[in-house]
């Protein structure tokens, strides 16, 4: 499956996303916290089946 918004941000991967009171975050660093939370959020499972989380 692949994600317009997923693709961009691997293109811009440097450049900031988001500046919040904690600091500049880029496109990279939502990259891999959002990878880690379906990692998460998966548990060892490939498809989680629409279940709810």
């Amino acid at each position: 499956m692949n994600f317009q918004l997923i693709d961009r941000a691997k293109e811009n991967e440097d450049k900031i996303a988001i500046v919040a009171t904690e600091g500049a975050f880029t496109y990279q660093n939502l990259l891999h916290t959002s990878a880690r939370i379906a990692t998460k959020l998966l548990d060892n499972v490939e498809d989680l089946q629409e279940q709810r989380v």
